[in-house]
């Protein structure tokens, strides 16, 4: 499974970092992106289990958290 999100346009190159959490609180991936002006991510997901996660986005000293459900 794959996931794709909507792009997300930055007003200035800044620093990326994004994390997926199990609903446990464990982290299942992570991919530092470094400077950054435009995120464009697509996710490999096939080896995670059904189930709830949460994607966390880190913007330089920010961070944005959506809900991922996983369905197979």
């Amino acid at each position: 499974d794959v996931y794709k999100r909507q792009n997300l346009q930055l007003a200035q190159a800044s620093e990326v970092e994004l994390r997926i959490y199990s609903i446990t609180g464990e982290m299942v991936y992570r991919d530092e992106m470094g400077s950054v002006n435009e995120l464009k991510q697509t996710i490999e997901l096939s080896s995670l289990r059904e189930g709830l996660y949460f994607a966390r986005i880190l913007i330089d000293s920010q961070s944005i958290t959506k809900r991922i459900i996983l369905i197979k």
